[in-house]
């Protein structure tokens, strides 16, 4: 399962609905913060993944 979710990161990543901000280059760990790039994407992030 932690196979999928890392395709769904990097999809979300290298498709432009996230977009990275720093990276931790030095610890060499791979990882990375992102964040959402604007309103809209932002806006269907809301829509998807709230809870009703």
């Amino acid at each position: 399962m932690h196979r999928h979710a890392d395709v769904a990161w990097h999809f979300l990543l290298f498709s432009g609905y996230l977009k990275p901000t720093t990276s931790n280059r030095e610890s060499n760990t791979g990882h990375i913060d992102l964040a959402i790039p604007n309103r809209e994407v932002e806006t269907v992030f809301e829509d998807v993944f709230s809870i009703h």
